[in-house]
Formats: structure tokens, sequence, C-alpha cells
């Protein structure tokens, strides 16, 4: 914290990943976003902070959207977007911060197996990230104009 407190007071570029508001562990960094540190939520803020862009995104139009994305999609979204209903109901039961795999149990009322298999599925596709028995989203799923999108 010194350190970054430091950086700042010197006019450097600091930048600090946002944490859940009620936990204590975010304390340090919820406080120098505070101070005027800017957020890390992707790597394209990074790259951003950087002055530098993703492979394949158009640096012009200063989105970091991937070349000839649809407008509106976020960046970084996996390009299969497309989840069957399953799978998507697992994929929302599942929280941006850490979720354990009793509790998605418990949101989607499926069984042990169907939970499990489904949650393997989406961290092959990049969707959530398993860690220390603990399951936490990776990447939105793209909306249009009618929410998300959900099929076959």
């Amino acid at each position: 914290m010194i350190t970054a407190e430091e950086a700042l007071n010197r006019g450097r570029t600091v930048l600090a990943v946002p944490g859940p508001v009620r936990s204590p562990a975010s304390a340090g960094t919820n406080a120098l976003l505070r101070d005027g540190a800017a957020p890390a939520c992707d790597a394209d803020d990074v790259l951003a902070a950087l002055a530098l862009h993703r492979a394949g995104t158009d640096p012009a139009a200063g989105t970091g959207a991937p070349t000839g994305a649809p407008t509106g999609a976020p960046a970084g979204a996996p390009a299969v977007t497309r989840l069957a209903p399953e799978a998507a109901a697992v994929l929302a039961a599942v929280d941006w911060t850490p979720t354990t795999t009793e509790q998605v149990l418990i949101r989607t009322g499926r069984s042990p197996g169907e939970v499990t298999t489904t949650l393997a599925h989406l961290e092959i596709d990049g969707w959530v990230r398993a860690y220390g028995g603990w399951w936490e989203r990776l990447s939105p799923p793209r909306f249009g104009s009618a929410g998300p999108t959900v099929g076959p």
C-alpha cells in the first residue's frame, strides 16, 4: 500500500482490482480506487494503461473491441455465445465472486453430477474458473437487444 500510495503521489499510473465493498480483503484496493487509482477490471484495462492493445483489435476504435465485432458486445467475451438452457442456468448460479459448488447446487436445484459436468464444460469453454473448491465467472454472455443468447 505504501508503494502504491507513493506512486499515486508522484503521478504514476496505479491500477487496482475492485473487490466486494463488504470484504475486508478488498479494503486496500478499494481505498486505492477511492484515492485515484484506475480500476483494472480486465486485461483490456491493463493494456490501455500501458498504451497497448490486444492482437486482432482495432486500436483506432479506442474500445478494445475485436475488429468487426458487433456493437454492444463486451470486450473479451467468448466467441461462442450460445449456451444450452441447462448450461445457462448453471452459469447464472455462479457469482462474479467465489461461489461453492454447494451454492450452485442449491441455486439450480439440479443433481450434483449434472452441475459438476456442466461446470467442467463451462470451465473448458472459458466461462468460469475453478480454484480451491470455488468457482468464479470469467466472461459475461453477450447481450443483444433481446437479452442473452441461449439455445441448443
